[in-house]
């Protein structure tokens, strides 16, 4: 093999295959495309392998946006996870006692409190 065919293969063709494996895995395991979508991207990804792969995770939804059955990610949200955590913290160290982990957690709205310990 000559360097430049070697330089071809490492430069080109191996990024190229693993962005196709990727994209792949990635149809196999995301639960929002149904079976139908799945076959679409796939047969993509087999004929046109590159240019497939490429369109597929440039069009894919961000890991920003929520995720269907878990509400809005925004800010308040996080809020609501920040302090969440500082309540558990709080239970963990003792600051708390039972009744005001529960009372804390019902405060913030975000359902059944966590097992802190």
């Amino acid at each position: 093999m000559n360097l430049t065919r070697a330089l071809v293969v490492v430069i080109v063709v191996l990024p190229a295959v693993a962005v196709s494996v990727v994209a792949v895995v990635d149809v196999v395991r995301r639960r929002s495309l149904g079976v139908g979508a799945k076959v679409g991207w796939l047969a993509g990804l087999v004929l046109v392998p590159g240019v497939a792969a490429l369109v597929y995770l440039a069009s894919r939804p961000s890991i920003d946006e929520p995720l269907e059955g878990f509400g809005d990610a925004g800010p308040e949200a996080s809020g609501r996870l920040d302090a969440l955590m500082v309540a558990v913290e709080r239970r963990r160290r003792g600051e708390l006692d039972a009744a005001g982990f529960e009372a804390a957690v019902a405060e913030l709205g975000v359902g059944a409190p966590p097992d802190p310990l």
